[in-house]
């Protein structure tokens, strides 16, 4: 519907609301701005008025409008090449009910009447709460005067979220303005009665996402142990390899010791244990006979302790024999293994035994072309 109706939506928005949309959207702007956001996501920007006015109002931000119509976005997309936004504003289509932002990346969240066309509101504001910052602030608005879509609004929206959403900070109204203000849970709202103040009439609703935010947050459940414990003696020679041991959690994943900054080590678990995941923390190596076989990655790692074994400096010559898997002269290493280096940078291990030396290299990324 909202394709075919698009080149027309503005013209019959303004003649059925009798230009009280342009009142409402500066509105939401001058809240909006009071906030000082560096990241808006305007969900169901239609064709893009509010996006645009924040944009030009608020120059420190920048805005992303998602809209289902494509219809819409055509039109929101000329009022934005026209005013030369195209760095500030971005448009994609998409609902709310799907990934429209990465995960707290946002620090306020507009929306207006598309909460109507919320196929499944719990889901879609599931999504705009994962996508706001802890901390970071709802604002929700009309221009009707309709309870269902205002209050009724915020009340389904509150009985959705619980703690996920608090109480903005009070902002203050003078009775001289005529502004009736109220609450529904968390929300703290804003009436314009067209009698009552200098303007038409107006809804408002503002709340912010709990710094705290976790009561809709659910651990997954566990499927299969990935990472086994490591033994005392193990452990202290994966410590020996890194700079801060103390800081970093160790366990083994199969064969391969890895290790993780202790911070994220128990989410990291249990992400794992529960999907599919590809690589996580370094790869420190394999242990015999208590001494690590490091592992190709350890070389990268800035927390390396790179007092932990020799480092041999290689000229530009063997450093490409080096990243082509070849042999290189044994002269400049010390017996056993080695760090490698180039112009001081880490760049794998070899081992030297005698006058021979392992390469090791990783053969899936060495450089194959002379």
């Amino acid at each position: 519907m909202f394709d075919n109706i698009a080149p027309a939506y503005d013209r019959l928005n303004h003649t059925l609301s009798l230009s009280v949309d342009r009142i409402w959207r500066r509105r939401v702007v001058r809240i909006v701005g009071r906030l000082h956001p560096r990241r808006v996501l305007d969900m169901a920007t239609g064709t893009g008025d509010l996006a645009v006015m924040m944009a030009r109002s608020i120059p420190e931000a920048h805005i992303k409008g998602v809209d289902l119509s494509e219809g819409m976005l055509d039109v929101a997309r000329r009022k934005v090449a026209a005013r030369g936004l195209e760095e500030r504003v971005t448009l994609e289509a998409g609902d709310a009910e799907t990934a429209v932002a990465a995960a707290g990346s946002v620090d306020v969240v507009t929306v207006a009447f598309g909460v109507r066309n919320f196929g499944d509101l719990g889901r879609g504001l599931a999504e705009l709460s994962r996508a706001l910052r802890p901390g970071g602030t709802l604002v929700y608005s009309t221009c009707t005067f309709n309870r269902d879509e205002d209050e009724g609004a915020l009340e389904r929206m509150a009985a959705w979220a619980g703690d996920e959403i608090a109480e903005s900070e009070e902002t203050a109204v003078e009775d001289a303005w005529g502004i009736v203000c109220g609450r529904v849970g968390a929300f703290r709202t804003f009436r314009f009665y067209p009698h009552r103040t200098c303007g038409e009439g107006f809804f408002a609703a503002v709340a912010r996402k709990s710094f705290d935010a976790g009561g809709r947050v659910r651990t997954p459940k566990a499927r299969r142990t990935v990472f086994a414990a490591v033994d005392r003696k193990t452990a202290g020679e994966l410590a020996r390899w890194v700079r801060n041991p103390g800081g970093m959690r160790f366990a083994a994943v199969a064969d391969t010791c890895y290790a993780w900054y202790a911070a994220q080590a128990d989410a990291v678990r249990t992400l794992s244990e529960a999907l599919p995941v590809i690589y996580s923390g370094v790869a420190l190596g394999q242990v015999f006979k208590g001494v690590l076989k490091p592992d190709p990655a350890l070389a990268f790692f800035d927390g390396l302790n790179r007092g932990a074994l020799p480092a041999a400096e290689l000229d530009d010559e063997e450093t490409l024999r080096f990243l082509r898997r070849q042999d290189i002269a044994a002269g400049g290493l010390a017996e056993g293994m080695n760090l490698v280096c180039s112009r001081g940078r880490a760049l794998g291990f070899a081992k030297r035994i005698g006058a021979r030396v392992n390469n090791l290299y990783p053969n899936s990324l060495r450089i194959i072309k002379q």
